[in-house]
């Protein structure tokens, strides 16, 4: 009642506020019920539920692939045609895999994203956030979105000595960073 009461003026009967995370506080101060001073105040928020192509579900979820594939899709208008789901659900398995936590030997999901994004962020930035969540990345291929996390995989090809030009040396050499 107070929160419609102190704004009358855009919470109307139309508002629905759906998808949008929102909170409101409202404390009156007291120092009989304070002494210390106006406590401070957390809150525990879930996010936006996301599409997660490996259950054909939408959820609430920590998984920074399934994350990145809902923000592609809802957000920078990617169609879900355009979205590689194999390499999607490739992706949000290796970040769901459960890793040792030593010294208690606890396991935890190996990558997860817990983090807020602003509607005035490039979503440029928001991509490299989620990429950098699953220390992974998303590659535009074609009109095809494809996501891989950073994960051990085992090389799909051997170079053997005879594989080598005779006479010729083989160097190695790291590539630059490409701008975009």
């Amino acid at each position: 009642y107070i929160f419609t009461t102190a704004f009358a003026s855009v919470l109307t009967s139309a508002f629905r506020g759906r998808g949008v995370a929102k909170v409101y506080t409202r404390l009156k101060y007291s120092t009989d019920i304070w002494k210390d001073g106006v406590p401070e105040i957390t809150y525990l928020i879930k996010g936006r539920k996301c599409y997660d192509p490996r259950t054909a579900t939408t959820i609430w979820t920590q998984n920074p692939a399934v994350c990145l594939r809902d923000f592609l899709v809802t957000y920078v208008g990617v169609a879900s045609g355009n979205i590689d789901d194999t390499s999607f659900i490739a992706a949000a398995n290796v970040c769901d895999a459960l890793v040792d936590i030593p010294p208690a030997a606890t396991q935890q999901a190996r990558y997860t994203c817990n983090g807020v994004f602003f509607q005035n962020q490039d979503p440029k930035e928001i991509i490299q956030q989620l990429c950098e969540a699953m220390m992974g990345r998303c590659v535009l291929r074609g009109d095809k979105w494809y996501a891989y996390a950073g994960a051990w995989d085992s090389p799909s090809e051997t170079i053997e000595a005879y594989d080598w030009i005779a006479g010729q040396e083989m160097q190695i050499e790291a590539t630059p960073e490409r701008a975009d």
